[in-house]
């Protein structure tokens, strides 16, 4: 038994190598999956204890398929068939007739688990309010609408969308937050009503159009305006470079539907630093020059744990924004309006708690966005201490 053990593990060795030999003449085995937005396998650990244990291997499987020559040209024109035979959900996308909307998640409505969860992240939002209240800040809690939610009509008819279910989630939340008197600025109906406007057709968040909305929106709310912030207007165009959203990056590119990315050009100088060190990133990254195609990470350079932008004009509040990539729009126009704008975002973010965070920079403004897809979710940006 132990002389087969030894013969299989020496085998597996010889085909590990073998196999990584080639992936190693013909690709790198490491790196970004552009189109899948997530890490590619990387070679295997070829250790005894990980080739006995059979890790090796199945690491090996991972590697090769993420890696094997000609791979993404497989996948576009796999995807190209699917989309030709009119599959009605390819890659976890639902090609509508004028939008790309993902899969409907199926939750079904429990009543009980939504009062439960909306009444934890009441109680930590008004923790938070209490802590940014009591060295005289102000706290306001943004409530925004995700894509799926503001296009539901745009699903095939016979497709049960996530509508009621975002709605009861939307609703309890809100009821929670009322009742602990958390400030509340919700914008659903605002931007529901112009969601062809302000929503990408393809990708599921707000674009340049909706975050300036919810910036001209906060901007107007009496205890932000007490501290003298105000609306910078801009002149916002529409990037000539194709844009490739959540949705359009799912199907290799090869929907139909197309699409810009919008973008102004900041004229209030800055300083800028991502977790702690100097930062070259721009605000938004667009080069109309080259025709390079732009995704939704160029807001901000993607999300990042911590960004502080400082303008230097102290005649100006400070801002704290905390959220996750809904806020990277809204980062890039709404620093304009504030001397120091810093933004967290904690499912990358760890260094601190949100309150010792308040304790240590003690910023007059403090927001925190969240969209109706994730505003129950009880970890990252909904655990909030």
């Amino acid at each position: 038994m132990k002389l087969k053990k030894a013969f299989l593990a020496v085998l597996l060795l010889a085909l590990l190598g073998g196999g990584v030999g080639t992936l190693a003449r013909y690709h790198s085995a490491s790196g970004w999956s552009l189109y899948e937005n997530r890490a590619l396998a990387g070679a295997p650990d070829l250790t005894a204890q990980s080739i006995l244990s059979g890790s090796a291997a199945s690491d090996l499987e991972d590697c090769l398929r993420d890696h094997f020559i000609g791979r993404d040209r497989l996948l576009k024109l796999s995807t190209r068939l699917s989309l030709l035979r009119a599959q009605p959900v390819v890659n976890g996308v639902v090609s509508a007739e004028t939008a790309l909307l993902p899969e409907p998640l199926g939750k079904t409505i429990d009543e009980a688990q939504l009062q439960a969860d909306a009444q934890t992240i009441a109680a930590r939002l008004s923790a938070v309010q209490n802590a940014v209240e009591g060295y005289g800040g102000t706290f306001l809690y943004v409530h925004v609408p995700e894509q799926r939610s503001v296009l539901r009509d745009r699903y095939p008819d016979w497709m049960t969308d996530d509508g009621a279910y975002l709605d009861a989630a939307s609703s309890a939340l809100l009821a929670a937050l009322q009742e602990a008197n958390v400030p509340v600025l919700d914008l659903t109906s605002e931007l529901t009503a112009r969601a062809d406007e302000l929503y990408f057709s393809t990708d599921h968040h707000f674009n340049l159009y909706g975050a300036d909305f919810v910036y001209r929106s906060v901007c107007v709310q009496p205890g932000v305006q007490k501290w003298g912030v105000s609306h910078v207007k801009n002149t916002i165009l529409d990037a000539k470079n194709p844009f490739l959203g959540t949705y359009g990056r799912e199907l290799f590119g090869q929907s139909r539907l197309h699409e810009s990315l919008a973008f102004y050009t900041p004229t209030i100088p800055y300083t800028r630093f991502d977790n702690g060190a100097p930062s070259d990133v721009p605000l938004i990254d667009v080069d109309e020059n080259s025709q390079k195609t732009v995704f939704y990470a160029a807001y901000m350079g993607g999300d990042i744990g911590e960004t502080i932008l400082k303008t230097d004009r102290p005649e100006l509040p400070s801002l704290l924004l905390v959220g996750d990539s809904f806020t990277n729009p809204v980062e890039a126009l709404i620093y304009q309006s504030f001397d120091e704008t810093r933004s967290l975002d904690f499912r990358h973010y760890s260094e601190k708690t949100l309150t010792e965070y308040l304790q240590d920079y003690q910023p007059e403004v403090v927001l925190v966005l969240r969209d109706d897809v994730s505003c129950l979710k009880l970890t990252g940006n909904g655990n909030l201490q």
